[in-house]
């Protein structure tokens, strides 16, 4: 930090955030490194955290036993499996680049959704211009958000024949939400 601190005051502001950040995730294990190096994957990396009972999951993450836990109708997005989700497009980053929120351990029974925009303001953008973006203003409970279409801990490139934005998986992509499109291709 008194590096980025002597740089902010030799080349200004942007130069010097810039390199506290690197300075910041630098001491975080990334991605790609061994799963075993990930607090997060101490809990999330056990296929039993999908299953886990509410008193179970309270004993893992809340200090207050009065503490609200999520109720997601799916708590298999709760289990990250490291096999499938370190190799992928998202590999550089650690955990807490895209969940700010579970910056601490224990970290709140309930966090808050993932952040996309920092690293894809142009996605963000057309996806606000897109027919997608009144739902995602309006939060309602249907919201298409960018983990709808494009996964959530194994995000793959669009290239990819595995991704669910190729364009040969599209189809089936799109009629999760939109089961009429299954009925009747290219309407």
């Amino acid at each position: 930090m008194i590096r980025a601190i002597r740089i902010l005051r030799l080349h200004g502001s942007a130069l010097a955030i810039f390199l506290a950040a690197a300075f910041f995730i630098a001491d975080r294990p990334a991605l790609g490194a061994a799963p075993e190096e990930h607090p997060c994957l101490s809990c999330h990396g056990t296929p039993e955290i999908a299953t886990a009972s509410v008193a179970k999951r309270r004993e893992m993450v809340a200090t207050d036993p009065g503490a609200t836990l999520s109720s997601r109708e799916n708590l298999q997005t709760l289990f990250v499996d490291p096999a499938a989700s370190f190799q992928k497009v998202h590999v550089e980053f650690d955990c807490v680049s895209c969940h700010p929120t579970a910056d601490k351990m224990p970290h709140a029974p309930t966090l808050d959704p993932p952040v996309c925009t920092p690293c894809h303001p142009r996605e963000s953008v057309e996806h606000q211009r897109s027919q997608h973006g009144p739902a995602a203003a309006a939060q309602g409970k249907d919201v298409p958000t960018c983990w709808s279409c494009h996964g959530s801990h194994n995000i793959r490139k669009k290239q990819d024949p595995a991704s669910p934005t190729h364009p040969a998986n599209t189809l089936n992509t799109c009629g999760a939400c939109h089961p009429k499109h299954l009925a009747q291709p290219g309407a």
